[in-house]
């Protein structure tokens, strides 16, 4: 019995005597140099950290001083909804349609401005009535629009004063949202171009003008297009600028100017289901169903 206890203490003895020869291998400069390569790679690790921080906040900085303008169309007749009214006009729930479209853009931190696009006949209609009477503080003018659509864009572009961004954006669609502002916004700033879509749910086919099938796309690479359709003012200025030298028939939206007259290409982002265009009285009735279902 004594025996085992000699031997264990001997053995502890031992084990205690290499872990102290571990421990004494290690000099004091090579301690101190060990201690020097850790603080050295601590100091890398907040240098790098320093200096992303400093990365994020320039970014940061620098989309604040970036003006973002927003030009809504409302100069539309409304010759689809078929009534005396112009659709923009048309109340929802109490409110001109073109009062929820506003709303949207007057409350978003993004944009700074908002340009007005109205028919010749409706400036003080639209000033007295919406503008002034909601508190539409951001819109800085009333511009008049033309008898197409591409004319009306193009005044709310030439209205622009020092925008870094323009937001295109339909005055009859009331239900687009803070985010998709902010994902538009984002797009561009990556990009220069961003337009809002959504991937097409039905099969979509070409017909030709004999009403024959001449083509069926790829659904996967099918989007409806929406807007707002966010650019750099300079490409789309430049492109519109362009525009004007040109037959101007079969253009429908404004990327499309871009892609006719410029030299980048167009991003899509993802838009919302929800956000439709009112054109005909069906969609008038969808709209007040998605006004119910908000409130």
């Amino acid at each position: 019995m004594q025996d085992a206890r000699a031997k264990e203490k001997a053995l502890n003895t031992r084990s205690l005597h290499g872990q102290w020869k571990n421990v004494k291998m290690c000099s004091p400069a090579r301690t101190r140099e060990k201690c020097k390569n850790v603080q050295s790679r601590t100091d890398k690790r907040r240098m790098l950290k320093n200096v992303q921080s400093r990365t994020e906040r320039g970014d940061h900085m620098a989309a604040n001083l970036e003006k973002c303008t927003a030009v809504i169309v409302a100069a539309g007749s409304g010759r689809r909804m078929g009534g005396k009214v112009s659709k923009q006009f048309l109340e929802l729930k109490g409110r001109p349609l073109l009062a929820y479209t506003l709303d949207v853009f007057q409350n978003s931190q993004r944009i700074d401005e908002i340009i007005l696009v109205v028919g010749k006949d409706t400036t003080d209609y639209v000033r007295e009535n919406i503008v002034e009477k909601y508190g539409y503080t951001k819109v800085s003018r009333l511009v008049i629009g033309g008898t197409e659509r591409y004319e009306s864009v193009y005044a709310g572009l030439l209205a622009c004063v020092d925008a870094d961004y323009v937001f295109i954006h339909d005055g009859v669609r009331p239900f687009v949202t803070g985010d998709i502002i902010e994902r538009g916004y984002q797009t561009a700033r990556q990009y220069g171009t961003a337009v809002c879509a959504v991937q097409a749910k039905d099969t979509i086919k070409i017909v030709n003008e004999k009403g024959v099938v001449s083509e069926t796309p790829i659904r996967t690479k099918v989007w409806s297009v929406q807007t707002p359709q966010i650019f750099r003012y300079d490409l789309i200025r430049k492109a519109y600028d362009t525009l004007q030298m040109f037959d101007k028939d079969g253009i429908t939206d404004d990327a499309m100017v871009l892609e006719e007259m410029g030299n980048s290409d167009v991003h899509v982002f993802q838009g919302d289901y929800f956000n439709i265009k009112i054109t005909t009285p069906e969609d008038l009735d969808i709209a007040e169903r998605f006004l119910e279902k908000k409130t």
